[in-house]
């Protein structure tokens, strides 16, 4: 016989209250035959399966400030707020496992894992194509490059004057044929490998010559070769890749959802890069309060228009890369987050609805769930690799720039000669 029948029944068809955030593919808001509004995604399909399992129904209503619950003068925002209060039986929704939310409400079993990750669009390359010319070699050899040509230039003026000499009188005397700015004019030629009408008569300037010589030909030969693949080859390089250095420019802003768990996290985290990021936001909200809007439209707008970092949940922001091909992912991820479902604190239920979300996850019921309103399909299914691409005039601008340089600076010489003579 048995003395608790009720024990098999579940909630017996109790109708409990249940809150939620719209925030997609986890909770949709829609239109039914009707035309009342909705909730649908891979949240409900859970709520739904939780209630069949232990028998009871439902009412969805969504959190009024449209938070998911940080702490606010010692009082809790959004839908951990609901359950502090408790106005609402539980929670369902892509809600954050955190130690600070644990303190006054429980987590069942969680039914998703991800990371945290950022997404920003890649600078505009059409910006920095006059720079094509310098692309090939960093600054440092750029650097090195001038040193080698100055140097050289005095080299060859010291060795050439000391052998271009005539002798008169059984004395010899230096011969003022060969001045400062021709050899300055020779070593230039010889970097662009042109030939020069000056003979060498010295062993010493043979020598070195021809050592030059050498070096320039290796130098031309490596620019050559890196100015074509700059040139014809599709190439994408981020302008960073972790957190530290995300903190360290000044080119791009950056924001987070306000009301979610990643304010809680950079505002009390002890480490040192959380906490640049979050005097980055703070700082960035003085003059933009929407770097911590609650809406993920307006961070997505502000990443679609550029210079700007959107830190989220890793899986929800992968979506956004996916339909929009010119939005990266940060490559560094931080901080592992789990959803699940949330109860009133203390409660006696959480091990009935732990066991039945367990259940749930064993059966397959969330990959299935997943693959129903998980968007199909990736558009920028190899963007990113090289291919190679025919040259347009805007890749050629820095030539043509070079030569307008050049031609305005013969131009201002051949004034001066003329007012000179």
């Amino acid at each position: 016989m048995d003395l608790f029948p009720n024990t098999r029944f579940g909630f017996n068809n109790r109708k409990l209250k249940a809150a939620t955030i719209v925030w997609s593919p986890f909770v949709e808001r829609n239109k039914d035959k009707n035309g009342r509004d909705v909730f649908e995604g891979i949240c409900m399909d859970l709520l739904h399966q939780l209630a069949l399992s232990l028998n009871f129904t439902y009412e969805v209503m969504e959190t009024p400030d449209g938070e998911f619950g940080t702490l606010v003068n010692n009082s809790w925002t959004g839908l951990v707020g609901l359950l502090q209060r408790e106005e609402v039986d539980l929670v369902v929704g892509p809600l954050t496992v955190t130690k600070e939310r644990e303190v006054v409400m429980d987590f069942i079993y969680p039914f998703y894992h991800d990371y945290g990750k950022g997404i920003y669009r890649m600078p505009d390359p059409v910006k920095s194509k006059w720079k094509t010319l310098l692309r090939p070699f960093k600054w440092q050899v750029i650097v090195a490059l001038g040193g080698v040509f100055v140097c050289s230039a005095l080299i060859l003026f010291t060795t050439k004057k000391a052998v271009l000499h005539v002798k008169t009188s059984h004395k010899y005397k230096y011969s003022k044929d060969f001045i400062l700015t021709d050899s300055v004019w020779y070593t230039f030629g010889t970097f662009i490998k042109h030939h020069a009408r000056y003979e060498h008569v010295s062993g010493t300037t043979k020598v070195f010559v021809s050592f030059l010589w050498f070096f320039s030909t290796i130098i031309i030969a490596a620019y050559s070769g890196s100015l074509v693949a700059f040139l014809t080859v599709k190439k994408t390089s981020p302008p960073f890749k972790t957190l530290a250095e995300v903190a360290k420019q000044d080119t791009y802003e950056w924001g987070t959802i306000g009301g979610s768990m990643w304010v809680t996290l950079f505002t009390r985290s002890n480490l040192t890069v959380y906490k640049d990021i979050w005097n980055g936001v703070q700082r960035f909200a003085s003059t933009d309060q929407n770097v911590l809007s609650s809406l993920d439209g307006v961070h997505k707008a502000k990443v679609e228009n550029g210079n700007y970092i959107f830190f989220f949940d890793g899986d929800i922001i992968q979506l956004w890369s996916e339909a929009n091909c010119d939005l990266v992912m940060l490559e560094e991820t931080f901080y592992q987050i789990q959803y699940a479902v949330g109860l009133p604190n203390m409660s006696p239920y959480k091990k009935l609805f732990s066991d039945t979300m367990l259940a749930i996850e064993q059966s397959g019921l969330l990959d299935i769930w997943k693959k129903r309103w998980w968007p199909k399909g990736n558009m920028c299914v190899g963007e990113q690799e090289l291919v190679a691409r025919v040259i347009d005039i805007v890749d050629m601008q820095s030539a043509f720039y070079v030569l307008c340089i050049g031609l305005f600076v013969g131009t201002v010489i051949l004034t001066v000669e003329k007012l000179r003579r």
